[in-house]
């Protein structure tokens, strides 16, 4: 029994280090420069550079008409936070078929203006080695990744990030925002 209760506090012990281990402190973002830049089908020039202090990452799976839908919420965190304090928004739509969907989707909506790379060869998530559910960031101007998850998705991820934009109130005033 005694040998047992070993066993089972050794497993839940290296869970925990497993599972703390996941979010890497300092990890960099590579954004892919390969990428079309489009809004709706239409070819953008890319800017050269931004001067964004931080920045936000989304990837979206073309394909999937709940996650092209959640750009609605998208939306509502790019004009709560993006807008209001200058943080940039990149949108990384990728697709096995082609962007029909997508495109469908997105046109007749507040959000259809905003540029999007378009992801052709999931180059995102293969440059970064990032898996699924674990693809959007928040970073610095350095690519320095202050935080990763869905922000539409887990509250907790929402809860992490609002309280990182309450540490840089110095530099942002959100003190007005309700982040319950």
């Amino acid at each position: 029994m005694k040998s047992y209760n070993s066993y089972f506090i050794f497993c839940f012990v290296l869970l925990i280090l497993i599972s703390c281990h996941k979010q890497k402190l300092n990890e960099v973002l590579v954004k892919p420069k390969s990428l079309t830049m489009k809004s709706l089908g239409q070819d953008l020039k890319k800017k050269s550079s931004t001067n964004n202090e931080y920045e936000i990452s989304v990837w979206i799976n073309g394909d999937c008409l709940p996650c092209v839908l959640e750009m609605g919420n998208w939306h509502s965190i790019y004009h709560r936070f993006a807008l209001p304090y200058d943080i940039g928004m990149n949108f990384y739509v990728y697709s096995q078929f082609d962007y029909t969907l997508f495109e469908e989707t997105m046109k007749n909506t507040l959000f259809s203006a905003l540029p999007v790379y378009y992801d052709t060869n999931n180059t995102f998530l293969k440059v970064n080695n990032f898996e699924m559910g674990e693809t959007d960031c928040f970073f610095t101007k350095n690519d320095t990744i202050l935080l990763r998850g869905n922000l539409v998705r887990d509250r907790k991820v929402y809860s992490v990030f609002t309280d990182k934009l309450k540490k840089l109130e110095k530099v942002y005033d959100i003190s007005f925002f309700d982040f319950k």
